[in-house]
């Protein structure tokens, strides 16, 4: 059985390859073999493997903050005005290593919680359906039910040379075959 836990504390405790993924690319949608999909993918792009579970998942925490500080960039483009706090919520704000690493990369505090989130918007729609609570009491509630952590970023050594990079691995990424190779496909 998986220890997501255990996985979490490997990827705090390893040393950052700066090794990116593409957790968009098409390479990524089936749910089989992902350890070796993400091990294709960085040997196509010319990236440096892990050489252990820690430096996987880490990979994978990392590439991921990299891709939420990519949508953020694009999303202060669209809206022509800067953007300064992330609101995360749902399950995956159980993995505190991933979001510090947003705050971190994307140098955003970040707004953790609630966990609950797909039961609380559901409750909510029904209770507004039902008008036993009023559009404008949605925020207050929320705030009185749920407790929301604030993290804020840490450090900022070469965070923008390190994106650089993750773009251009995002780049060189499109390039790479949304199938396994051939000799990793015979398993």
């Amino acid at each position: 059985m998986v220890d997501f836990g255990k996985m979490t504390a490997e990827a705090q405790a390893a040393e950052s390859l700066h090794s990116y993924i593409d957790p968009n690319h098409p390479l990524f949608t089936g749910p089989s073999r992902m350890e070796e999909k993400i091990e294709a993918f960085l040997h196509q792009t010319g990236q440096p493997l892990p050489q252990s579970r820690g430096q996987l998942m880490r990979t994978v925490l990392e590439s991921l903050a990299m891709t939420y500080r990519q949508t953020l960039f694009n999303l202060e483009q669209a809206a022509e005005k800067p953007l300064t706090k992330i609101h995360m919520f749902g399950g995956g704000i159980q993995n505190q290593l991933l979001v510090q690493l947003t705050a971190d990369l994307t140098q955003m505090p970040v707004s953790a919680g609630p966990i609950e989130a797909s039961v609380t918007g559901n409750i909510v729609s029904q209770l507004l359906v039902l008008k036993k609570l009023a559009p404008e009491d949605v925020s207050a509630t929320m705030k009185r039910s749920y407790t929301v952590a604030t993290i804020q970023p840490e450090g900022s050594a070469d965070l923008d040379a390190h994106f650089k990079v993750f773009q251009q691995i995002v780049e060189r990424g499109k390039a790479v075959a949304a199938e396994l190779p051939p000799k990793m496909e015979a398993k």
